[in-house]
């Protein structure tokens, strides 16, 4: 299968490769971490927002945005 690439201009979000390949954390917390970064600065992280945005449940967000946040605390 091969990747489709396009070079944007505008409505696109940029983040570090190493963050999207960060085995310590699950593929779900790495899908959030991409949502909230695309959000502007005075957007409020609530987990029913997040989950309205998507298919994963309440409960679901609320762990990956645990894992996040003792990622970041432990050094990340």
């Amino acid at each position: 299968m091969s990747i489709l690439r396009r070079h944007l201009s505008t409505g696109f979000t940029v983040l570090p490769t190493a963050t999207l390949e960060d085995s310590r954390l699950s593929f779900r917390a790495r899908g959030v971490l991409a949502f909230l970064i695309s959000k502007p600065d005075e957007w409020r992280v609530r987990a029913e927002s997040i989950a309205s945005a998507g298919k994963e449940g309440k409960e679901a967000i609320k762990t990956a945005l645990r894992e996040l946040k003792d990622s970041a605390t432990t050094g990340w």
